[in-house]
């Protein structure tokens, strides 16, 4: 105000002829400038604290009365002369203050006012209006908790009336600095193996930036660079920081690679044998399918393949090439025939079963299965819970099915050996597969958290919830269950656990020749085949478990052939890394089983 003042002094001093016109416009420009600084002085901050008048303490002849346009619906009626008084906590030094009053006047006399905040007086003025009106002061009292004091004086003739509403304290204004915004893209987004592609990004209110992800180090807060040469799908990320904040961004480049050629036509009179190239089950069954381009993902991906991942670094990922799998015997018309009783549906008679079979007895009586196979007949028999009998040559099991050889590989209704009513050899793994170096068919697999319908962190109701292609589902839970140190609801409805049916894929733009850490012969055939077709959740178990047929089916063990295994041990492992590129895709909506005990038999086969 002082620059102002001396501004003025000198172009009024500097000539005397000025025009009226010229004067005019020096008004004017005063009258805006003079108007900017008073702004500046009494603009206030932000609000950090308020009193309300009937908060405080009232002197006597003081009342609370309502008024609807005072700001709580309430106001303060002070007569003649006296204090009144209450104490504000301050969040934050003032820069401002003001008060809301109002009066009556008598015999033409207006009642005056006096604000001090613990001493020091703010305002000192007359009231003068009958309507609320705001008086403001300037402050720099710091913050803290501060007496207010408002004393009041009427007129001498007669009694005046004061009216108060509310007090505000106002701090200083802070200039926010807005947060670093950053923008960063891959051109082109997808390339071939061996390609590169060109990274662009820019920031502002960035001071420094940082690479993470495929790249790394420091980078200019706006630029372009080569990724070089890529042979993998990467993903780019760019963190900034400013005064306001930090910011992040991730770009992704895409290596497509060449849709594999698609498996050779069967023969004339399809090959159902998997020993020698063919695949059990219909061609059309879901086994037996490829996935398509870019299948849909479950709007669940993450956390299902992040609870597998969690439990694969736990407990690693066992493939089992002889106990908690199936033994599974080819067998033909000079098979003997024998009854196996089931505990869930009636006998089923004629079955085929050699003379010696060899049953694992370290494992509890519902994980021992037992499948033969005549494809002469082209019939399945699948059965879970085996028993010899020790009375005759026949077999008790919990529960027994059969299926057609030519057939989906799934039964229609619940009660099958495995939880989800797939054809336990449906997804097995066979030594002859890993010697001739494919599987030409979808895997199967075993994990201990199932969705089941109806419940959410062990509350609820609950039922079976299948998906296409299961029609039924492990309906037990739900239990808060540890396997090494990974907890987790096994049958609930978390967002991590994946419905029977449920179809999982390696991600099929994954190099498996340069994957570290490098992969072995079976590792990479098996991996293939999870990158075409996949594999379903059938049954319930305590680890992210695969099967290989039984080694116990064999007199002679193929799995310790170096060209298969190379090994006699009852487990073989995956490479848990492998584990984060897998991916679960969207299935059908749930669905409800239909029990039906006899359903166990297919005509053609009993």
């Amino acid at each position: 105000m002082k620059d102002l003042q001396m501004l003025k002094t000198k172009l009024l001093n500097s000539s005397s002829s000025f025009s009226k016109r010229q004067m005019t416009i020096f008004a004017v420009l005063f009258a805006v400038i003079g108007g900017f600084f008073l702004y500046r002085t009494f603009a206030a901050g932000p609000l950090v604290a308020s009193l309300e008048a009937e908060q405080m303490t009232l002197p006597g002849g003081g009342s609370v009365i309502a008024d609807a346009n005072a700001s709580s619906g309430k106001a303060v009626k002070l007569r003649g002369s006296g204090v009144i008084q209450g104490l504000v906590s301050l969040p934050s030094s003032l820069t401002s203050f003001d008060i809301v009053a109002k009066a009556n006047k008598c015999h033409g006399k207006w009642p005056s006012m006096r604000v001090e905040l613990s001493g020091v007086q703010l305002i000192s003025t007359v009231v003068s209006s009958n309507s609320w009106k705001t008086y403001s002061a300037n402050t720099n009292a710091a913050s803290g908790s501060r007496n207010v004091y408002v004393s009041y004086t009427g007129g001498s003739d007669c009694t005046t009336t004061l009216y108060l509403d509310v007090s505000r304290f106002y701090g200083p204004t802070n200039e926010v600095t807005p947060p670093p915004t950053i923008s960063l893209s891959a051109t082109p987004s997808s390339v071939s193996p061996g390609s590169p592609a060109t990274l662009t990004w820019n920031s502002a209110n960035a001071t420094s930036c940082t690479a993470s992800g495929a790249w790394s180090g420091f980078q200019p807060t706006s630029g372009s660079t080569s990724t070089g040469a890529l042979n993998n799908t990467s993903t780019y990320s760019l963190g900034c920081t400013g005064s306001g904040g930090d910011a992040n961004a991730s770009t992704t480049v895409t290596v497509t690679t060449a849709t594999p050629p698609p498996p050779p036509p069967p023969p004339s009179g399809t090959n159902y044998d998997p020993r020698n190239g063919g695949r059990l089950f219909s061609i059309l069954a879901s086994w037996n399918q490829r996935i398509p381009l870019n299948p849909a993902l479950s709007p669940n991906n993450s956390a299902q393949i992040n609870k597998i991942v969690e439990l694969v670094n736990a407990r690693g990922w066992p493939m089992g090439t002889r106990a908690y799998t199936a033994a599974t015997y080819f067998v033909d018309s000079s098979t003997p025939k024998r009854t196996v009783y089931t505990v869930e549906g009636g006998p089923l008679y004629n079955v085929p079963i050699p003379n010696e079979i060899y049953l694992p007895q370290d494992v509890p009586l519902l994980d021992v299965s037992l499948v033969t196979v005549d494809l002469q007949r082209g019939c399945v028999w699948d059965m879970g819970g085996v028993k010899l009998r020790t009375t005759d040559s026949n077999l008790d099991t919990q529960y027994a099915w059969n299926y057609k050889v030519d057939s989906p590989g799934w039964s229609q209704y619940s009660g099958t050996p495995s939880a989800s009513g797939s054809a336990f050899p449906g997804g097995l793994i066979f030594p002859e597969e890993i010697k001739a170096g494919r599987i030409d068919h979808a895997l199967r697999f075993k994990y201990p958290f199932h969705r089941v319908s109806g419940r959410v962190g062990g509350q609820g109701s609950w039922g079976q919830a299948p998906v296409d292609p299961a029609n039924s589902s492990d309906m037990w839970g739900p239990s808060l269950t540890t396997y090494s140190g990974v907890s987790g609801y096994s049958g609930s409805e978390e967002s991590y656990t994946i419905p029977e049916g449920g179809r999982i894929q390696l991600d099929p733009n994954l190099n498996l020749d340069t994957f570290q850490p490098a992969l072995n012969r079976w590792q990479k055939i098996v991996a293939r085949a999870l990158q075409e077709y996949g594999a379903y959740f059938v049954d319930y178990g305590g680890n992210f478990a695969f099967d290989f047929n039984s080694r116990m089916a064999y007199q002679n063990d193929p799995y310790v052939a170096s060209d298969v295994l190379g090994t006699s041990d009852d487990y073989v492992y995956m490479p848990n890394e492998l584990a984060k590129y897998l991916r679960s895709l969207a299935s059908g909506p749930q669905k409800t089983p239909v029990w039906n005990p006899a359903g166990n038999r297919d005509p053609a086969c009993s």
